[in-house]
């Protein structure tokens, strides 16, 4: 009779002629004695008895540190038996993982297949250093797997398995570090006191979301907010896919969603919508640390003093892709804006993502997009900014305090009562790069209202104003040696005007290309120094050939 020797997936390998009793190799090279009188399958030293038995696998493994082994093949209804959990740990259904040093063994099996594993660990994994975890007040001190959440001591990850109301606390110091995984929940605060997410004294906490596929019908309102659902006479519809981080109502806190102080913070994921804060800060809060905001993260539909995102003491945000839309600043005061607020000596760093729509009490005096008070300044390489809107100055960006240096990006579209684009004073506005398009000042100008601006390279086309300058309405200091300046239309000035109280003002045009800025009557004008005090002012425009 013939041997014939399958794998696992029921195709043959090999067919030898032998006698009951004889041994013979499979195409592995491993014995396969013959025990019965009928074909046998085999796979790796296996065996069957009889047809009625189950098939016995034998198979060694020899694992370093943190791998993960799974079964060949996964088995309906199996499960695995581990003789010594010290060495490894289930880390599936079908699968485990090596924690220490040793040898063990495994069983994967069900009513008609055992696998027997003997597993050689040649190396010892150790805890990652996550410190103090907290969930809804109480600590965790092991690895836990329930209904709501999991946490592997030695991955450092936290992941979040249904939708819930929760709290977390993530505290320690600098090498304290874990990883939350939001898999696409919809989460709120179980107690509204306290934000969803604390991390305090020094914590490294990356989020993620490992399940993006997951879909929200949403809207939001006029009143800025997001709503589960639909509605027909919305603002707009905000459909949603993954993670889904919400006050779901009305709250009094500061950084509802994220406190985060003295830590840092790697946000790869999720969604922050529906806040309705009355606090003097923002859903998501940051002070002496950092927090990186990546692309897959989006922040829109909610309200507060800042709409979005307020960054305080030496605090640094770095926006690498996530977007801002739909937010409004409720705060009728400077400290504040409709997106992003940075504060006392912060900074802020854009090199990609957009911040869009967001529009700023018209009671207030913060910028319609962001409110640089943070002596770190704001550095934009990339990214967009547009359709923001302030009652007050800086339609996409006031500045309070600290450099603006623009290398790149672009900002269209938006509109303030002074500084269409941006309003600063102070320390200096950079301009490398970029461009900026279709802003208007409502009585100031168009693009600029500063008292130092530097413009060396990109484009500030299609600005208008009411009163000033079509571009800038200088106080002190413009200087331009690059840049192109076209279609840009005012009442004075299509570029440039001042102000009649200005003082020390100095204007320096030694290059730059100028093209069709008019007057709104029609007619060819790049600049109007007639309310000016001649003895105030001291120009250079041989860029213009004058």
């Amino acid at each position: 009779f013939w041997v014939v020797v399958y794998d696992q997936f029921n195709n043959e390998l090999s067919r030898t002629t032998a006698k009951y009793g004889t041994i013979v190799k499979d195409p592995n090279g491993n014995d396969v004695k013959v025990k019965t009188n009928t074909y046998f399958h085999t796979y790796v030293d296996y065996e069957n008895t009889s047809s009625s038995n189950p098939q016995v696998y034998d198979e060694s493994v020899s694992l370093v540190v943190g791998e993960v082994y799974t079964a060949s093949v996964a088995l309906d209804n199996a499960s695995l038996t581990i003789n010594d959990s010290s060495i490894v740990s289930k880390a599936g259904d079908n699968s485990f993982v090596a924690i220490n040093q040793g040898s063990t063994t495994v069983k994967y099996s069900n009513s008609e297949t055992i696998y027997n594993y003997t597993v050689t660990v040649t190396e010892a994994l150790t805890p990652v250093n996550y410190e103090t975890i907290k969930v809804n007040g109480s600590q965790i001190t092991d690895s836990v797997d329930n209904e709501n959440y999991s946490f592997d001591k030695y991955t450092g990850i936290l992941k979040l398995k249904k939708d819930q109301a929760i709290n977390i606390e993530f505290s320690g110091a600098n090498t304290q570090h874990a990883t939350l995984d939001l898999n696409g929940c919809v989460v709120t605060p179980l107690n509204t006191s306290k934000s969803i997410l604390s991390v305090t004294n020094g914590y490294v906490l990356t989020i993620i979301d490992t399940n993006t596929s997951v879909s929200h019908e949403g809207y939001i309102d006029n009143d800025y907010i997001w709503h589960s659902g639909t509605n027909a006479s919305k603002m707009v519809d905000y459909p949603l896919t993954g993670a889904i981080l919400t006050t779901s109502g009305s709250t009094s806190i500061g950084g509802s969603i994220l406190d985060a102080r003295n830590s840092t913070i790697n946000m790869n994921a999720g969604n922050v919508v529906g806040v309705n804060s009355t606090s003097n800060h923002a859903p998501l809060y940051i002070d002496d640390g950092a927090i990186v905001l990546s692309k897959g993260v989006k922040v829109a539909g909610c309200k507060d003093s800042t709409g979005g995102l307020y960054v305080d003491g030496t605090g640094a945000a770095t926006l690498n892709g996530a977007e801002f839309e739909y937010l409004y600043g409720t705060y009728a005061a400077s400290y504040a804006a409709g997106a992003i607020c940075t504060y006392d000596s912060s900074a802020l760093v854009m090199n990609s993502g957009r911040i869009a729509h967001c529009t700023m009490n018209p009671s207030g005096d913060g910028g319609g997009g962001i409110h640089c008070m943070g002596s770190q300044g704001f550095i934009m390489n990339d990214g967009i900014i547009e359709d923001c809107w302030t009652g007050g100055n800086g339609g996409a960006l006031r500045r309070s305090d600290g450099e603006f240096v623009m290398n790149g990006g672009i900002i269209r579209n938006c509109s303030a009562k002074y500084g269409g684009a941006y309003n600063g004073n102070r320390d200096p506005f950079i301009m490398n790069g970029g461009t900026i398009d279709g802003c208007i000042g409502r009585s100031g100008s168009g693009a600029f209202n500063s008292n130092n601006v530097e413009i060396h390279g990109g484009t500030v086309k299609n600005c208008v104003s009411a009163n000033g300058g079509g571009v800038i309405e200088i106080s002190g200091i413009f200087t331009v040696d690059g840049g192109t300046f076209d279609n840009n239309v005012a009442v004075y000035g299509a570029v440039m005007t001042a102000e009649s109280t200005g003082d020390n003002i100095t204007v320096t045009v030694t290059g730059g290309t100028f093209t069709n800025n008019n007057l709104n009557s029609g007619v060819a004008n790049i600049y109007d120094w007639t309310t000016v005090p001649p003895a105030s002012k001291v120009i250079d425009l041989s860029g213009l050939g004058e």
